[in-house]
């Protein structure tokens, strides 16, 4: 038990730096999954704008 006490601080200091490196992440890879998306939509459009 006294491993625990000992360590608590610790280890609840590195899950606050995992879960911010995780939503990080996340956001990161929304944005770049939108980016792709939109650029993709609009080479659709172009396209269609072309073939008419």
């Amino acid at each position: 038990m006294k491993d625990a006490a000992q360590f608590g601080p610790a280890r609840a200091r590195s899950r606050q730096v995992l879960g911010l490196a995780l939503v990080v992440g996340m956001s990161i890879a929304a944005y770049l999954a939108y980016n792709v998306w939109d650029r993709i939509r609009a080479l659709d459009s172009a396209q269609q704008d072309h073939a008419e």
